[in-house]
């Protein structure tokens, strides 16, 4: 790993851990006070409980004396798609939008969630000058339609600066070292697979989540292992993205997918690749049998879009604690 890719790296983790929140905080407080949300969350009018963490939930009172403050990117995209804090996405929440021109506060919220989960995710902490360059193309332009709406286009407190200023710094090694080490926390990636599936070396990661799950549904019975769990299968080392995604699509379309298999494929993305998997809880028993059905779907998809992939594939797995509640509770926010 290159001292430049592991410097790009950094960062776009501290653009992430600052400026990220930073602007989602901002956004909300211009919509919905914050002892107001500290309201509506002890009411529990829409199961916002049902899926915020025992930490997250000690966070909530805070909202009584210091505003969004202690809120970071991820407890705050729970509140503003649980509570509609702005307008929904074009694809709802829990899709990145698809298109240039979708492009509400909610469609760039998704944006913003998109980039950090790439991030998180990535197997190793790296970035090219490229990806770099187009990380940071992106956020410069959510940062100016948040100025826009902010109305703060023209004030010396500009995102769209703060972005150039984010870029353009040079942290010491220590200070890499703690974001980087900040963002793989998030996660505690371990390597659980190492296979060959299409003449692609695959090495596959579970998230800590993951194992927790296997070992929480080991002694799980009856219907309990019919329960959906939504897991997020993220593919790096991609030669072209947008390539892989149009023949990954395809490929989703042609497979044939019962209703008694285990684990099923709903939907693909850039992000590097995010394939959308729609698990049985029944599948996290046994190891060997999770084994199988990653390697199944991957073999059933990866030809497909084999010309646009390197021979040397990293997977990526974690649970998606979000997507599921937010289709549960849709019809209520």
């Amino acid at each position: 790993m290159s001292n430049s890719n592991r410097t790009r790296y950094a960062i776009a983790a501290m653009a992430v851990k600052e400026l990220h929140p930073k602007m989602m905080r901002k956004l909300a407080g211009v919509h919905i006070s914050a002892p107001t949300l500290h309201g509506m969350i002890e009411r529990n009018t829409f199961g916002i409980k049902e899926i915020l963490h025992r930490p997250e939930l000690s966070l909530v009172p805070t909202l009584l004396h210091s505003g969004y403050d202690m809120f970071d990117e991820s407890l705050m995209y729970k509140m503003m798609s649980f509570f509609n804090i702005v307008r929904r996405p074009s694809k709802n929440w829990g899709n990145s939008p698809t298109g240039l021109h979708q492009t509400t506060l909610g469609d760039d919220i998704e944006r913003l969630r998109k980039r950090r989960n790439a991030l998180v995710h990535s197997p190793e902490p790296q970035l090219s000058e490229s990806q770099f360059e187009e990380f940071f193309d992106e956020l410069y332009e959510i940062a100016q339609r948040f100025d826009i709406h902010l109305h703060q286009s023209l004030s010396e407190n500009r995102f769209q600066d703060e972005v150039i200023r984010k870029k353009n710094q040079r942290p010491d090694p220590e200070t890499q070292a703690k974001y980087i080490e900040a963002l793989e926390k998030v996660l505690e990636k371990n390597k659980e697979i190492e296979d060959y599936v299409d003449n692609h070396f695959l090495q596959i990661f579970y998230g800590r989540d993951i194992n927790e799950l296997c070992e929480e549904t080991r002694n799980a019975t009856g219907e309990e292992l019919d329960d959906t769990v939504w897991i997020n299968m993220f593919l790096f080392r991609v030669k072209d993205k947008r390539k892989a995604v149009v023949n990954l699509r395809k490929a989703i379309d042609a497979l044939e997918q019962s209703g008694d298999r285990e684990m099923v494929v709903t939907d693909v993305e850039e992000s590097s690749i995010l394939l959308h998997l729609r698990v049985k809880k029944g599948c996290f028993k046994q190891t060997d049998n999770l084994r199988q059905e990653i390697l199944y779907i991957l073999t059933s998809l990866l030809f497909y879009a084999k010309d646009y992939l390197e021979d040397n594939l990293q997977v990526v797995m974690s649970i998606n604690t979000v997507k599921g509640k937010l289709q549960l509770f849709s019809g209520n926010s």
